[in-house]
């Protein structure tokens, strides 16, 4: 049960971060779910959206991930 819970988690820290490096860069909105691919040479996944958040994993340049919703952050941005 423990290793659902902990995939589930990974799931939804991989999905903020995307979520959150797709609005950094300047994207409209549109409609989700939506694939992207990272543009950074390395992406940060994070706890919670938001920089002050612990990092607890990275996605490296050119890899496709999907984004389930938009989400705000701590500071307002989206």
């Amino acid at each position: 049960m423990k290793k659902k819970i902990s995939c589930l988690a990974g799931a939804i820290i991989l999905v903020a971060a995307v979520v959150i490096f797709w609005a950094v860069n300047g994207r409209g909105t549109g409609e989700f779910p939506q694939t992207m691919r990272v543009c950074e040479t390395v992406c940060k996944i994070r706890v919670g959206a938001g920089e002050s958040y612990e990092t607890v994993g990275l996605i490296a340049e050119e890899e496709v991930v999907t984004a389930l919703e938009l989400v705000e952050g701590e500071n307002g941005k989206t």
